[in-house]
């Protein structure tokens, strides 16, 4: 999982590449493997979320789904959301298995897609923390983080999680929508030239 984040700071512009790897640098590793996972033995006919009448077996015990998706993320480990897909994502979800899960992955859970292949976190000096995942397009990130309650300054937002996208080669957000914080995390994202998967 370490080739995500190297990959990253290999296509960071070579003046600011420095800067960027040092281990107190913004960006950190977020760990895709949830450990504290609660297993289940449920095997489940599931229906495709786009497909109308196609239907999908998954097995929550061997966290395996017949999904063609799937067969691309077969060869991660269980207990790894880098294989699975989003009906394996979404099961899990619904059987409580991320109930002891931190923050970051139970956000990751309830995006409503398949598991990220690589994520990390960014702070900033003027804003809050926020968590970046990568998946199968390379031109595209997203981006969670929390919203402004009343009174608040993006560096401490303390309101709902949520999920923004960040098109990497235009150096833009999905529907011109940002997290508060933005522009300190525009600094960083910028940066990044691309994104080459595992």
């Amino acid at each position: 999982m370490n080739e995500f984040l190297r990959n990253l700071v290999r296509r960071l512009k070579p003046n600011d590449q420095k800067n960027e790897v040092q281990k107190n640098g913004p960006f950190v590793r977020l760990d895709l493997t949830c450990p504290k996972i609660r297993s289940s033995s449920a095997v489940k006919q599931i229906e495709s979320f786009t497909a109308v009448g196609v239907c999908y077996t998954i097995s929550l015990e061997e966290q395996t789904c017949s999904c063609p998706n799937f067969l691309k993320r077969k060869t991660f480990p269980k207990d790894n959301f880098s294989r699975w897909c989003k009906h394996l994502v979404a099961e899990l979800d619904v059987s409580g298995a991320f109930e002891n899960s931190n923050h970051w992955h139970k956000t990751i859970a309830r995006s409503g897609q398949g598991g990220p292949l690589g994520a990390f976190t960014l702070t900033t000096s003027n804003s809050q923390t926020f968590s970046i995942t990568a998946g199968e397009n390379p031109d595209w990130i997203n981006v969670f983080g929390n919203s402004l309650r009343k009174g608040e300054r993006s560096v401490n937002a303390s309101g709902p999680i949520s999920q923004y996208g960040w098109n990497i080669p235009q150096k833009r957000w999905s529907y011109r929508q940002a997290p508060p914080g933005a522009r300190q995390l525009r600094r960083s994202l910028v940066l990044i030239e691309g994104i080459t998967h595992f």
